[in-house]
């Protein structure tokens, strides 16, 4: 099992949603969209998944012309079957590749958020957030789960896009915190030492959460 993980920050990594993979025998392959030249051709992959972003996938000055390849990426993985898991940044290019709309949320959500699920695959539950937009998907789209600011997960043939951080734990989030990270969690009015205990107060909860993502991601949207 081949997977390739499309990041955009070299502070990021697939953290728990890579174990899960890895602990099912997939090989991952991470490929910084920004630093490492072209996206490699999504064909000789079996699944792909794309993270997080400091930018907003509307805000093309900010991101330059690399969001176009990223876009392309996603549609021919589509054209293809091959399953796409967008998280955060992901589950909007998602949603903006096959013909939704992303806008500002006019909120932060910052730390852990409950979610309200339809499908038991989604935990309903408290899920890592670190965003200020959200996903208006089309009608050819299915929500999965929602809360009382957004959409977070839906779904459309073989992709499902999760608003939520299922990979974080504390580690990354260590990581994110002096680039940019904690300027923005303080600046929300967050006790960052807060955020780090609940972190990792919540990881066993989170690992079996994020098992359950993955086997939904695999056994069924991956086989639709």
């Amino acid at each position: 099992m081949r997977v390739i993980a499309l990041r955009h920050h070299r502070e990021d990594d697939p953290g728990l949603v890579g174990e899960e993979f890895t602990r099912r025998g997939a090989v991952i392959d991470v490929h910084n969209v920004l630093r490492d030249g072209p996206i490699p051709d999504v064909a000789t992959y079996d699944f792909a998944m794309v993270l997080g972003s400091k930018w907003s996938v509307y805000d093309r000055d900010s991101v330059g012309q690399w969001i176009d390849s990223e876009l392309a990426f996603l549609r021919r993985a589509d054209e293809l079957g091959i399953a796409v898991l967008g998280i955060c940044f992901g589950s909007q290019a998602l949603c903006v590749a096959h013909g939704g709309v992303v806008e500002s949320s006019g909120s932060y959500e910052i730390g852990w958020y409950q979610i309200e699920s339809t499908n038991p695959g989604i935990a309903s539950d408290k899920w890592f957030q670190f965003h200020g937009d959200r996903c208006l998907p089309s009608a050819q789209m299915e929500i999965l789960a929602t809360n009382e600011l957004c959409v977070q997960a839906f779904s459309i043939r073989r992709n499902l896009g999760v608003q939520f951080h299922p990979e974080v734990e504390r580690g990354q989030l260590e990581r994110w915190l002096p680039n940019g990270g904690e300027d923005e969690m303080r600046n929300f009015g967050l006790n960052v030492d807060a955020v780090l205990a609940e972190t990792s107060e919540r990881y066993d909860q989170a690992v079996a959460n994020v098992a359950t993502l993955v086997d939904f991601f695999i056994e069924d949207i991956a086989t639709r």
